[in-house]
């Protein structure tokens, strides 16, 4: 957990086999499917960044839960739900895309696995994802100051 390189974690992050960035946000570049990690490092320790990039299930980011709906046509939605009110649900799906789906046609609704990829450690080694806690400690951004 400790050590590694948080410039050589900086590249892991954007590396394309593993697109954080396309999901995360870190200050004015990335996604916003997943929760913004501008300050993540003073928010989480060490040990709760390194689990939540290797057990992406264990505690997902309040927010960011998915819901897994079946409708009365059949069709399965996945994603987060970004609004809700007693007529729909509108869900943001793993391809950033927005889906609204109307209550009376939902037929099933439960909680869904993280939308962070389980198998991401596969694609890194050891000192990668050393690297990678190290960026992530790192991202000290204050949420209050509108110039980070």
């Amino acid at each position: 957990m400790h050590g590694g390189d948080p410039a050589a974690g900086a590249n892991v992050f954007t590396r394309t086999q593993l697109s954080c960035v396309r999901c995360h946000r870190v200050g004015k570049t990335g996604g916003e499917v997943g929760p913004d990690l501008s300050s993540v490092g003073r928010l989480r320790d060490r040990n709760h960044l390194l689990e939540s990039i290797c057990l992406p299930d264990a505690k997902i980011a309040e927010g960011f839960e998915t819901v897994v709906i079946a409708d009365d046509a059949g069709q399965v939605f996945t994603g987060i739900v970004q609004q809700q009110d007693d007529e729909s649900i509108r869900l943001i799906q793993p391809d950033g895309s927005v889906r609204s789906i109307e209550r009376e046609t939902i037929v099933a609704q439960q909680r869904g696995k993280s939308a962070m990829p389980e198998e991401l450690v596969q694609y890194m080694t050891p000192r990668e994802l050393r690297d990678l806690v190290a960026y992530l400690a790192s991202l000290q951004a204050d949420p209050s100051d509108p110039t980070d």
